[in-house]
Parts: structure tokens; sequence; C-alpha cells
């Protein structure tokens, strides 16, 4: 049993224990307060969630800690060292990253602006290669009854013109003429459905 149960976090170093689990984090792992809070509870800790925002404000205040905006919530990570994130908007993945170019980019920015610089971080947002793929995956499935129906209409069409060729052999022109004008009607119908289906996959793509 967690020698921890029960206990209140006034007699405990709350700010130490947050800063002792955030850095047992793998790097890249990043938590909300939510997430944080339920971690602690997990470990056996009697802890209010409005205290794991006042104590997390308040490391940040100190600068101990830092956070991002990913998932469409705040999520907090123990400052250790200088790095970047690309942050995917759909799964909330985070990957830490460095780069000389993008750290020059900010001390080249702060000096045009008149700014001392000290550090920058950027946080960039995008979508990561598994969700594009899974987008692109439910896009086609998306387009597969469109792709049915035009399937559907080419039946139909072929079986005009081949009802057509009957009319022909039987000297039959009004009734071809008749045959003619709904294999236009549906010739149009056909070429829009292509140009929506093409349209797609250029947007796809």
């Amino acid at each position: 049993m967690n020698d921890n149960l029960g206990k209140n976090f006034k007699e405990l170093d709350f700010s130490k224990i947050i800063e002792v689990e955030l850095k047992k984090i793998p790097d890249g792992i990043h938590l909300s307060a939510q997430e944080l809070h339920q971690h602690l509870l997990n470990l056996g800790y009697a802890v209010s969630l409005s205290s794991v925002y006042r104590v997390l404000a308040k490391l940040k205040s100190d600068g101990d800690l830092s956070s991002i905006r990913s998932d469409k919530q705040q999520k907090y990570e123990f400052k250790d060292g200088l790095h970047d994130h690309l942050i995917c908007l759909h799964c909330g993945i985070t990957i830490e990253f460095t780069d000389d170019f993008i750290n020059g980019l900010g001390q080249t920015l702060a000096k045009r602006k008149g700014y001392s610089y000290l550090n920058s971080r950027f946080d960039i947002f995008g979508f990561c290669d598994i969700c594009q793929k899974s987008s692109i995956n439910d896009d086609l499935q998306d387009l597969s009854p469109d792709i049915v129906e035009i399937k559907a209409r080419f039946k139909d069409l072929l079986a005009l013109i081949e009802l057509c060729q009957e009319q022909i052999t039987q000297a039959n022109p009004t009734d071809c003429l008749k045959t003619l004008t709904q294999i236009q009607q549906l010739s149009v119908k056909n070429q829009e459905s292509l140009n929506f289906i093409i349209d797609s996959f250029d947007k796809i793509i």
C-alpha cells in the first residue's frame, strides 16, 4: 500500500513532488493539469485538481515549468534545456526538437525589434504523418459512394448505346434520336460527377 495514500498535500512538499513526477515523464510527453492530477491520485496522493492548478501556476511563474497548447489543452513540462515543439492539431502528439536555424532566427528577430535576447521557443502546429494518412483514407472512403454511383451510370450509358445501335439497325430514327438525347443527358451527369471526383482528388493530393 502506498504510504502517501490519504496524506494531505499541506504536509508534503507539493512543488517538489510535481517536479519529480514531471521529470519522470519521457521526452516529448506533456501532461495537462487533469492528467497530472489523475497520475498523482494513481500514486496514492490525496490532492484536489484545484491544488494541482495552483502549484502548476506557481511553478510556471517561478520559471520552473513551460507550457504548450496541445490537443485543445494546456500541457506542461519541466524545463530541462531549450527545445522547440512540433504539435499535431489532430492527435495532439508533440515532438521536441532543437534547430540552430530556429535559435538563430529568434536572436535575429529580437535584435531587429531592439530586444536583448535571452532565449526563444517555437511551437509549430500542423498534422503528423499518421494523421495525414488517416485523413486521406477517410476522404477516399467518403468518395467511394460517388465512384459506385458513376459506375452504375456508365452501365446505363452503355445499355443506351447498345439500344441506339439496335434502333439504327432497325432503321428507326425517331426512337434513336430519343435514345441519343438520353445518352447526352446522362453523359452530362457523368461529366459533372467526374469533375467533382477529380476536384476532390486534387484537394486530397
